[in-house]
């Protein structure tokens, strides 16, 4: 699953509402809490849970991508086969790291954008990673 741009999961309980009088409806949570606005209006993909709670992806601009298949053949697909390393996972060292920029050319940010350089760095982390290493545009 990945988010993109503006998806989100979100933990709760909901249930579809009419909207407008007519055939349309959204999904809203069963409970309120407070003043929450509501967010059932991009939902487009809902889990049940063993625990009664669902699981829910909301997005607005529908960039939201969800694979479900069989594991080796979702791993076999391009464009996860060709992700470059996780940049949370445990071997990502910084001496791993800088090994990835040897013989590596073009500007910083959009080497750090390809995903077949390192995995999940999209503009805003990029921007972030830029600013913290103080190498801002």
């Amino acid at each position: 699953m990945h988010q993109k741009i503006s998806g989100r999961l979100l933990v709760g309980r909901r249930a579809r509402k009419p909207i407008g009088g007519g055939h349309h409806s959204q999904w809203q949570p069963v409970r309120s809490v407070g003043n929450a606005p509501p967010r059932g209006r991009f939902i487009h993909l809902v889990f049940e849970l063993d625990n009664g709670k669902q699981l829910v992806l909301s997005d607005l601009r529908k960039f939201a991508e969800v694979l479900c298949g069989a594991k080796q053949a979702i791993l076999d697909l391009p464009e996860i086969r060709n992700l470059g390393p996780e940049p949370l996972a445990p071997e990502f060292t910084f001496l791993n790291f800088e090994r990835l920029f040897t013989r590596k050319g073009g500007t910083l940010k959009r080497v750090l954008m390809d995903p077949t350089f390192i995995a999940g760095i999209d503009n805003l982390y990029s921007d972030e990673v830029l600013y913290v290493a103080d190498c801002t545009p």
